[in-house]
């Protein structure tokens, strides 16, 4: 919330600016994908896979994204 104003959570404010998340993140996604067979993976690009949607849950972040982004 800001100003009174709710506003979506952008996945650099989780982080602490000196950490360099984006790497590790990434990495981490491409190995959740991979378990799940996600053909395309290999197309898809750091820019792509963190600016996806992703929400909180009791297991930490989960990321959304439209199949025929990463493929079946």
């Amino acid at each position: 919330m800001r100003n009174g104003r709710v506003e979506p959570v952008r996945l650099g404010q989780i982080f602490k600016p000196m950490y360099l998340w984006q790497e590790r993140v990434e990495q981490l996604i491409r190995r959740e994908l991979k378990a799940q067979k996600a053909l395309w993976l290999k197309d898809v690009t750091r820019k792509e896979l963190l600016g996806a949607a992703f929400t909180f849950s009791k297991k930490g972040l989960e990321f959304h994204y439209h199949p025929y982004t990463v493929g079946p």
